[in-house]
Formats: structure tokens, C-alpha cells, sequence
């Protein structure tokens, strides 16, 4: 285990309001390039995309079921392995569910096993 320097309370705020300079700089640079990502163009889905899920075949249109947004988890299956675990659908939950519901955020979900 790491040792930590142990410094005088004048020393430790000097410190830490260098770090907190280096943080707010950080939040700016993440904040900005947040900015540019949102602002790219948008790409036409061509390619007619289907997918064997829960209800049968679905093309990409059918699994946003309506809404704006799609959050899509994708795992893989050993070639032998018939099902695999709840996880998928627990890691989407903890990222939706802090947030709202699903569908009140105009999202649906789906996971997917095989390409």
C-alpha cells in the first residue's frame, strides 16, 4: 500500500486547489468535445439490418419500437451455450433506471447474442 506524503493543512489546500483548477479545466475539455460529438452529422442506415430476437425477426426500425432512442448491449454466447445470463438486462436497468424508465425517456432496449 502506497504511503501518502502527510503535509501541513496550508499545503493540502494549495494542493487540492491546484488539483480542483486541473478538474474544472478537465470538465471543460470533456464538456466541449461532449459538444462536437452531439454536433457530427448524421449517417443513413442503408444496409437492411434483421435480427432474430424474443418476438422473432426484427429489422433495426422494429427494435426502436416507436421511440428516439435505442440502447442496444451485446454479448456473446460460447458456440454450444443456449442462453445467457440476466446481466445484459441489469447493466442496461442500472443505466436507465437512475435516470427514468425506458420508455418515459423515449428509449426501448434490446440485447442481442448472435451476429
Amino acid at each position: 500500500m502506497q504511503r501518502h506524503k502527510i503535509v501541513s493543512a496550508d499545503q493540502w489546500i494549495k494542493a487540492r486547489k491546484e488539483l480542483l483548477r486541473k478538474e474544472k479545466q478537465f470538465t471543460r475539455l470533456r464538456d466541449d468535445l461532449s459538444r462536437r460529438r452531439r454536433a457530427l452529422p448524421w449517417a443513413a442506415v442503408e444496409k437492411a439490418y434483421v435480427f432474430d430476437g424474443a418476438q422473432g425477426q426484427q429489422t433495426l426500425s422494429d427494435l426502436f419500437d416507436g421511440r428516439s432512442q435505442l440502447i442496444v448491449y451485446h454479448f456473446m454466447l460460447a458456440p454450444r451455450q443456449d442462453a445467457g445470463c440476466p446481466h445484459p438486462r441489469a447493466a442496461t436497468r442500472a443505466i436507465v433506471v437512475p435516470i427514468g424508465s425506458a420508455a418515459t425517456m423515449n428509449m426501448n432496449e434490446d440485447r442481442s447474442s448472435r451476429a
